[in-house]
């Protein structure tokens, strides 16, 4: 009865174990899209004209609010899905490829608004988003990430 009750116990330790990932990396992927959204809000309320020209001869583009939550929420879990891989192949590495793969990515993502065609404002808007999901994704993923051991 005994060996019964600790096999119970070890795997339900397993599963809460198992489970407990989620909660706080989801929480990451929220932060980043509440994140985006402060950022974008404060830009609107600064005046900023947040319109991009994609020059496909249609003109400027006007960038609404969801657009801004998608791209948010789509790179917070494509960061949680490259974490998950990581941990699941290279899992004594995962915490530090993953870090060194995200801020590279950050990194480079921002200078992707000093690309495309739009005012000062809004360049520095894109980049301050960019900066402002990044840390959040990178932050919040990282520290779930399962340490390195030995």
């Amino acid at each position: 009865m005994t060996t019964n009750t600790r096999l119970a116990d070890t795997s339900s330790a397993d599963t809460s174990s198992a489970h407990s990932t989620w909660r706080p990396r989801l929480l990451a992927v929220v932060g980043a899209v509440a994140a985006s959204a402060v950022v974008f809000l404060a830009g609107k309320a600064g005046g900023v004209a947040l319109a991009v020209d994609q020059n496909d001869g249609k003109g400027p583009v006007d960038l609404a609010l969801g657009s801004f939550l998608g791209s948010a929420a789509g790179a917070a879990l494509l960061g949680w899905g490259l974490l998950a891989l990581l941990e699941k192949s290279a899992p004594a590495a995962a915490r530090k490829i993953w870090t060194a793969v995200a801020s590279v990515v950050l990194l480079a993502s921002l200078a992707l608004p000093f690309g495309v065609e739009a005012t000062g404002g809004t360049k520095i808007l894109l980049a301050l988003t960019h900066l402002a999901v990044g840390l959040v994704v990178v932050s919040g993923l990282r520290r779930e990430a399962v340490p390195a051991r030995g």
